[in-house]
């Protein structure tokens, strides 16, 4: 029979960092043995500072960027450190020619939960106030904003979403992401995104080409065919 053993122990505040922790693990038994020299194992740790890396990344989850459409982003974020960051904000700062509509959220601080924070929304800036957040502890927020109906096509949309705390951080270099997207030109036939709006294809018999270039766009059009014609 054979089996894992798992023992927890806290460390005491005083232990002073490198200091060597040696771990000695002995089994025993009445009976005879074959063999003794595997009997006994030993571990040697040494006892490191606390450290807090904070991480954050974003892209495009959902949505075609165009005039007047809604684009879902999508934020990962994490603690690599060992040790819990305290105060920790998560700022998105939008594009100024995109509104704020909604977001949700999962986090694992350690435990799972699901929109356990809700945003404060000022003008351009989203900000989430994640609190302690545990070493390894991370989250994905999803954020919807509505683009403008009046930006032109080929606008940069920059975004720049920043994790931040008041403990010092082993690095600073994985805090700050930022995401530029471009507004893309309509196809021909919008708007088309749900089927009453479909706008009719004229069919001639002839081979035809159209413009539904813009990637996430749904589009909807109709045309009439004749029975018996394939």
């Amino acid at each position: 029979y054979y089996g894992p053993l798992y023992l927890g122990v806290r460390l005491s505040e005083a232990l002073a960092i490198g200091t060597r922790l040696t771990n000695t693990l002995a089994i025993s038994t009445s009976d005879p043995e074959s063999n003794l020299s595997d009997n006994v194992a030993q571990r040697a740790d040494t006892v490191v500072g606390p450290t807090r890396d904070l991480y954050v990344s974003k892209s495009l989850y959902g949505g075609a960027t165009l005039p007047g459409r809604e684009i879902t982003y999508s934020l990962s974020f994490d603690n690599n450190g060992n040790a819990a960051a305290v105060n920790v904000l998560l700022t998105d700062t939008l594009p100024v020619t995109l509104t704020y509509a909604r977001s949700i959220n999962f986090t694992y601080f350690p435990s799972y939960a699901q929109n356990a924070f809700t945003p404060i929304v000022t003008d351009s800036q989203v900000i989430w106030a994640l609190g302690t957040v545990p070493a390894n502890g991370y989250g994905y927020f999803y954020l919807t904003a509505r683009i403008s109906e009046t930006v032109a096509a080929g606008t940069a949309l920059t975004n720049v979403v920043r994790a931040s705390t008041t403990d010092a951080e082993t690095a600073y270099n994985n805090n700050v992401y930022t995401l530029t997207l471009f507004i893309a030109a309509p196809d021909d036939y919008e708007p088309d995104d749900t089927y009453p709006q479909a706008n009719s294809i004229v069919t001639t018999g002839a081979r035809q080409v159209h413009n539904f270039h813009v990637g996430g766009d749904y589009d909807w059009v109709k045309f009439n065919a004749t029975a018996g014609i394939t």
